[in-house]
């Protein structure tokens, strides 16, 4: 039991680390692009679009964790349905090998 809690949690870690990652990258991005005084191109609104959805994802599932109801938040990201919407991008491969017994 303790062993598949240090497991979850190194997961959970992990998934964090990488959206972090990609945050710092895609600020970046943003960054560069007001230096250069230059529009964003259509693949880099696209990045940044994509990369603060994640944010607000990864805000919601760190919430989920902590608050109240936060079962049901986990309850719903089992539905494939609803996956798009409430799992960040560096969660989704992981949690598609990691497997909860």
């Amino acid at each position: 039991m303790r062993k598949e809690i240090e497991n979850k949690f190194k997961f959970f870690h992990q998934g964090l680390k990488q959206e972090g990652r990609e945050t710092i990258e895609t600020w970046g991005i943003l960054v560069k692009s007001i230096k250069e005084k230059r529009k964003l191109t259509k693949e880099e609104r696209k990045i940044i679009n994509t990369q603060l959805g994640d944010l607000l994802k990864t805000t919601g599932l760190t919430l989920a964790a902590f608050l109240p109801g936060g079962t049901l938040y986990f309850l719903l990201t089992k539905v494939p349905r609803f996956k798009k919407y409430l799992i960040p991008s560096a969660f989704k491969k992981e949690s598609e090998e990691f497997k909860v017994k």
